[in-house]
């Protein structure tokens, strides 16, 4: 008897999170050193004003999923060590 309605309050959370995702984008780049072009991995991405935010991986990529439709400021940090 409990299986039709877990079932059904299942399918209406789906139903709810696809209504939600369509109001929700995606951010995604690389970050690059403006002189030497190369990329800077391990750089910290966050949308400012949110707690959203990503860290690039080693070919300096990042994606930031689940955002709002809006604009935003980034803030790009990144601790390099001289080699």
């Amino acid at each position: 008897m409990t299986k039709i309605p877990t079932l059904i309050l299942s399918f209406l959370l789906f139903i709810t999170n696809i209504a939600f995702a369509q109001d929700r984008g995606s951010l995604s780049g690389k970050v690059i050193d403006k002189s030497t072009q190369k990329p800077i991995p391990n750089a910290n991405i966050v949308l400012d004003g949110t707690q959203k935010g990503a860290i690039a991986d080693s070919s300096g990529l990042f994606r930031i999923t689940g955002i709002e439709l809006k604009t935003y400021n980034i803030s790009i940090t990144s601790i390099a060590l001289p080699w």
